[in-house]
């Protein structure tokens, strides 16, 4: 391990340069999601899948939730214009509630509902360095919520975006986007870089045919000061604030005919975050980083008006004991508080709640065979508001079998928490209309303040090996067993409801491959697999076809002369629910044309082969779905 654990390693100055890169030095990219310090991916004994710069350009995404789309082991399913349900492993759904998401070390796990809200989870993606995907638990380190994995966003250094970056676009569904971020040096260890951004994406289709009126806009502005970025101490202090309103159709019950009623109107959203890190490396084996965050966030809706603030604190310390032992311990404080105005149909009990969570853990990877075989094990042990103690351990093994060759194997334990949504929600999710009944009766369904958290042991096996300096093929396999999932079951005070319960189980087994092939010096080929098959017990909503048996995607980038580049990605994705989502292939084509060094034009056409299409049938809110439309796009990038 390195003796710091760096915001990101040294990254190139331009999307040129990273291109260049071989596959034998991206397979040595440091990622830290896993050891909690600075390790090359080919020595990291966990599934970890990461995006590059070059993925972004060579697939033309706009979005971090669509930059997702490449990883194998997550579905990405678009809910809406403005929506995305994105799960690792199976469950998916709008608020996937076993994946723990973190920018830049801040987590944007939201515990009132469980999930992530993707339509805020926004960076300026030439800013963006690296994302790290861990498939599988990352408790150990990250703590609860981090059950079937751990996305990780790590943004550029400001030492590494100097200088102007103004882009713009517009196309059929992006009816128009545009950036402005200029970054400046205050000293050779001190540069700071600002930023302002801002969308609008137009609406679709739902599956009757009608207006889904989900358009979408959102303007967001921020900053970032890097200090001593060349020295022992380094300091990094950034923040951002953001604002924006969605279309959405939400589908009610109603106590009259016809029992049920849609309301169109827009999702208000609006927050910010201002985050500090101070990262000091006392010897070259030994070093602390203090990391702390406050983030506010809003939404505002007809079902309800939500007010969060968190307060989050982590210290760390890393050192190595002996030849053999590399020791990182730490110790973390959370508080969340929230305020909600409830509707006639959502409300929560109480209307205001403040947490507290303390944690603390402990990893140590030994030497077993120096430079052949590392052991890692490590727990988290936490205490939160809901189900109070909680431990979470995991070992991983990794052996280097030769210079190019390396297995590894891990079992993890992981929790996830049960939420406000849990244990204090009322939310009328039904009613049973005449003749069924002598009169309408309304069907709610209620939190279980008795609720414990989802209980997770999982068995994974991986192996990566690059045959020839020309082909790399990563490999994971991995079985789970989950108990004490939350069900929605008869209430047995009244039986019209629904109370949530821990009376729910699961296995899951699957296969995940990724592959990159550099077939000539100008044309290289990657693609990945995922085989994910689960049966779910005691639960009522059929969760284990929500996500595909099987997916794939196929890329290819050709440099066609030392200025244009041709970008092609292709998409599989197997029914789901029984056809209740049909399968679908998605086609993707980029043309990017660089005039200049500081000049670049780039074309895309996205889901060429359907005019619409359906990727997720959204439970939560009786509502026609939204079909995914076909669009093309066009972004002018200037630098300078």
């Amino acid at each position: 391990a390195h003796a710091h654990e760096p915001d990101a390693p040294p990254a190139p100055a331009d999307a040129n340069e990273v291109a260049e890169l071989s596959l034998e030095e991206l397979m040595q990219v440091d990622v830290t999601s896993v050891a909690g310090v600075a390790k090359p991916l080919m020595q990291t004994p966990a599934a970890v899948f990461v995006i590059t710069p070059e993925d972004i350009q060579q697939t033309g995404h706009l979005s971090i939730a669509e930059a997702l789309r490449i990883v194998p082991g997550l579905d990405v399913a678009r809910v809406s214009s403005n929506t995305w349900a994105v799960s690792a492993r199976g469950f998916n759904a709008r608020f996937s509630n076993k994946l723990l998401v973190l920018v830049d070390g801040r987590a944007l796990y939201n515990d009132l509902f469980s999930g992530v809200f993707w339509d805020t989870a926004d960076i300026v993606m030439e800013d963006l360095d690296r994302i790290e995907v861990v498939r599988g638990p990352g408790a150990t380190l990250w703590g609860a919520n981090a059950v079937n994995g751990v996305i990780n966003v790590v943004s550029k250094s400001s030492k590494d975006t100097q200088g102007w970056l103004l882009t713009g676009g517009m196309g059929t569904q992006e009816q128009g986007f545009g950036t402005a971020r200029y970054g400046g040096k205050i000293s050779d260890e001190s540069y700071f870089r600002v930023y302002t951004k801002y969308f609008n994406r137009d609406g679709g289709e739902n599956v009757t045919g009608g207006n889904a009126a989900d358009d979408w806009r959102q303007g967001r502005a921020g900053a970032r000061l890097d200090l001593g970025v060349q020295g022992d101490t380094k300091v990094t202090i950034s923040g951002d604030v953001y604002g924006g309103d969605s279309g959405e159709n939400i589908g009610t019950p109603t106590l009259t005919p016809p029992y049920q009623q849609l309301i169109r109107g827009d999702t208000h959203v609006e927050g910010g975050n201002i985050l500090g890190k101070l990262e000091h490396t006392i010897s070259e084996t030994s070093g602390i980083q203090l990391k702390a965050y406050v983030d506010y966030d809003a939404r505002d809706n007809a079902m309800l008006d939500e007010h969060r603030r968190t307060l989050d604190f982590d210290a760390r310390h890393f050192f190595q004991l002996g030849e053999r032992h590399s020791v990182i311990w730490g110790l973390g404080y959370r508080n969340r508080a929230d305020s909600v105005q409830g509707s006639a149909i959502v409300s929560f009990t109480p209307d205001e709640r403040s947490e507290d969570m303390f944690s603390a853990f402990v990893q140590d990877t030994i030497s077993i065979v120096k430079d052949k075989v590392n052991l890692m094990i490590g727990s988290k042990f936490e205490h939160n508001g809901y189900s109070e103690w909680e431990i979470q351990p995991s070992a991983r093994v990794e052996w280097k079998v030769a210079e190019s060759h390396t297995v590894w194997a891990g079992i993890s334990r992981a929790v996830r928490t049960p939420t406000r949504t849990g244990q204090d929600l009322e939310f009328l999710i039904g009613v049973i209309p005449p003749p069924l009944a002598p009169v309408a009766v309304p069907v709610r369904l209620r939190g279980n303040p008795e609720l414990e958290g989802e209980d997770l042991l999982a068995y994974e096996l991986g192996y990566r090996v690059r045959p020839s300096e020309r082909v790399s093929i990563d490999l994971a396999a991995y079985y789970n067993r989950y108990e004490d999932l939350i069900t929605q079951s008869p209430d047995p005070l009244n039986p019209a409801d629904y109370l949530q319960a821990n009376d729910g189980s699961a296995d899951s087994v699957g296969l995940e491959v990724a592959a990159n092939w550099q077939v000539t010096s100008r044309w290289r080929l990657g693609g990945a697999y995922t085989l994910q098959c689960s049966e779910v017990m005691g639960r009522s909503d059929d969760e284990q076809d929500s996500a595909p048996r099987n997916q794939f995607n196929l890329r290819s980038s050709l440099d066609l002369c030392d200025s244009v580049k041709f970008n092609t990605v292709l998409y599989y994705y197997d029914n789901v629910r029984d056809g209740d989502v049909p399968t679908y292939t998605r086609l993707d084509v980029g043309v990017t044309y660089t005039p200049r060094p500081n000049v670049e034009l780039s074309f895309w056409g996205q889901n060429l082969l359907d005019e619409h299409h359906l990727e997720m049938v959204d439970t939560y809110f009786a509502r026609p779905s939204m079909e995914i439309d076909r669009g093309i796009y066009g972004m002018l990038t200037l630098r300078f």
